[in-house]
């Protein structure tokens, strides 16, 4: 791969360009551009072509990396995703299907242990009804709590840095 340049050290040859060929001459900045350029960096020439170099073989030298880590990122939504539809799966037919589905695991117990899995599982399928319930009732409560306290101590901190600004303002006029 061509490197980049923008020295006027190539004369007439042209300044590489990254796709491949070279700039010509009447493509390259103006002499007045590069001054002003160069003088508002405040640097040469050549530091700007180190520049380049670096930050060329920077882009270069990190694809593998950036690969490995797009592969990365491609394999954790791709699971995120099967798990999802796993999830929304499993639901949909423990809910349309549940109490058959109950029945045929109480039938892979023994005849005697039958009725006393089965009433012991509804009893927890009970209890977990209404835990579930319950956190619900608790998170619907708190959360417009802490939304508003949060609201508050953000308003005050707010209040607070405003009035430190109007102190240094007169601090800064007196002196």
């Amino acid at each position: 791969m061509p490197r980049l340049a923008w020295s006027h050290e190539l004369g007439e040859q042209g300044v590489a360009h990254p796709v491949g060929g070279t700039l010509e001459a009447s493509e390259r900045p103006p002499a007045q551009v590069r001054r002003a350029v160069l003088r508002a960096l405040q640097a040469s020439e050549s530091q700007i072509d180190r520049y380049l170099d670096s930050a060329q073989d920077a882009a270069t030298s990190s694809n593998a990396e950036i690969v490995t880590r797009l592969t990365e990122v491609g394999t954790a939504v791709s699971n995120l995703v099967a798990e999802l539809f796993l999830v929304l799966f499993g639901s949909y037919f423990f809910l349309a299907d549940g109490g058959r589905i109950w029945s045929w695991v109480v039938r892979l117990f023994p005849r005697a242990a039958r009725a006393r899995v089965d009433s012991s599982g509804r009893i927890a399928w009970t209890s977990l009804t209404a835990f579930v319930r319950a956190t619900v009732l608790v998170a619907m409560v708190a959360v417009p709590l802490v939304a508003a306290g949060n609201a508050v101590v953000l308003h005050l901190a707010d209040a607070a840095r405003t009035e430190r600004e109007a102190d240094d303002e007169l601090l800064g006029d007196s002196t």
